[in-house]
């Protein structure tokens, strides 16, 4: 079952033209340039994030959870941004098909990023990262800010009320959808900075980028087992 999910997944990987393609799709289809059950398209680049994800290294990824500003802070202004989004659609199923598969791919694919130790990923050029960054930071702030212009059509800025205490809260999906995305959009900034002024460092933990392929002979040579390890008796 393991290597058939595997192999499901390594053969289907998205690159980046193909990406922009499906952000591209489902944003013509938020401005109903196409009807609106094309948005869920941007779900196939989700078995693609999947692969990422499961191939990425336990350590880093632990690292990252534990940085409230590396995973915690981005994290949850996104997630209330894509459920802002989805409310202000009227909760329409290709919509909410959309905004899960945008969280998945943020996840995996941004705020994991440091986490893929993969062979592919270190025969990528400095400049390849960065414009993979770009493209998504340009892709969300575009959707930001037609959403707060008010100009996606079907759009509204639906009221969300609760009561604390003796005091009723209110708040519209748009506005606080936006107020949201600007830490998104910080965080996208602020991580591309990184990139590209030190392309051979971690963004997220205080670590260099470095991968070392070596044989089983010589990781055992400087790895040396303890068992190995000859028995001091003393003098």
């Amino acid at each position: 079952k393991t290597k058939q999910v595997n192999t499901f997944l390594e053969s289907h990987k998205v690159t980046i033209g193909n990406m922009l393609g499906l952000a591209f799709t489902g944003y013509l289809a938020l401005v109903r340039v196409l009807p609106l059950v094309f948005a869920a398209t941007v779900a196939l680049a989700v078995p693609d994030s999947l692969r990422t994800l499961f191939k990425s290294n336990a350590e880093i990824m632990a690292r990252i959870l534990t940085n409230m500003f590396a995973f915690g802070i981005p994290f949850t202004c996104m997630l209330f941004f894509l459920v802002f989004l989805a409310a202000s659609y009227e909760w329409h199923p290709s919509v909410c098909v959309c905004a899960a598969a945008m969280g998945v791919s943020y996840t995996a694919k941004i705020l994991f990023c440091d986490a893929d130790l993969t062979a592919g990923q270190f025969k990528k050029k400095g400049r390849s990262k960065v414009l993979v960054f770009a493209s998504n930071l340009v892709s969300f702030l575009v959707l930001a800010i037609t959403l707060g212009l008010g100009l996606l059509p079907g759009t509204t800025n639906l009221e969300m009320c609760y009561q604390f205490i003796n005091r009723q809260i209110c708040f519209g999906s748009i506005t606080s959808g936006v107020r949201v995305s600007s830490t998104v959009i910080m965080f996208y900034a602020l991580t591309l900075w990184k990139m590209y002024s030190h392309p051979e460092e971690c963004t997220s933990v205080s670590l260099r980028a470095r991968r070392c392929v070596m044989t089983k002979r010589e990781l055992m040579a400087r790895v040396k087992p303890a068992s190995l390890e000859p028995i001091s008796h003393g003098p």
